[in-house]
């Protein structure tokens, strides 16, 4: 029994390669001891992945992925903002994670609005496992008061996009990223070199075709 060997194309190999740079560069203001007093350790544990899933060196691929991870932090941090007051007012003072559960549903239902299963437009604007992880994270896991909370939201997730973003824009100004695909015009002499030959086939063999369909004609 014989089993195929996956391939990996050399720009998937640097992709992932590059990927596991941007994660090493977010992974290290986590062990910087200003860092861990400034931020949440847990939002910037999520740092790590917002990295690797915006580093790419497809330039478009970076430029998109990189605004709707952002801007679905930004909604998520907006989200913590709020629902955090709203249920310290609703608990008397104190903030009780079950009824917080129960505030930040209208939220999640509305932030899930995005999913691609909806086909709505809002999927092109911001990626809603972002904000819902964000806000399950920063609500029930995360330490410290509102403010350390959003603020961490904020700026990790502001460092974990951009920084991908803007080094892969350096580089692709510089034109030195690697191509996802062969050359567009290898390519396309290819195809017409392969039609052309399909079709001379096609009418040396339609002559063929045609005279055994005569003959069966005859032998009616």
């Amino acid at each position: 029994m014989s089993t195929d060997v996956p391939r990996f194309s050399r720009f998937r190999l640097l992709n992932a390669l590059y990927a596991g740079v941007m994660a090493g560069v977010m992974a290290g203001p986590m062990f910087i001891p200003q860092f861990q007093a400034v931020f949440d350790e847990i939002i910037m544990a999520l740092g790590m992945i917002w990295a690797v899933r915006c580093s790419s060196l497809s330039f478009p691929v970076t430029c998109s992925t990189s605004w709707e991870v952002l801007i679905a932090c930004l909604i998520g941090a907006a989200i913590i903002a709020v629902v955090m007051p709203l249920t310290t007012v609703i608990c008397s003072g104190t903030f009780n994670l079950y009824v917080c559960a129960v505030v930040t549903l209208p939220f999640c239902f509305a932030v899930s609005m995005a999913a691609p299963c909806n086909k709505c437009k809002l999927v092109q604007l911001y990626d809603y496992k972002t904000t819902l992880t964000v806000v399950y994270l920063g609500l029930f896991f995360a330490k410290g008061d509102l403010r350390l909370r959003v603020v961490s939201v904020l700026a990790v997730s502001a460092w974990s996009t951009l920084v991908p973003l803007l080094l892969t824009a350096a580089l692709n100004a510089l034109r030195v990223l690697p191509r996802s695909a062969p050359p567009p015009m290898p390519v396309f002499e290819g195809a017409a070199a392969s039609y052309l030959e399909t079709c001379i086939m096609f009418i040396l063999e339609g002559e063929l075709h045609q005279e055994e369909l005569e003959r069966k004609r005859d032998c009616l």
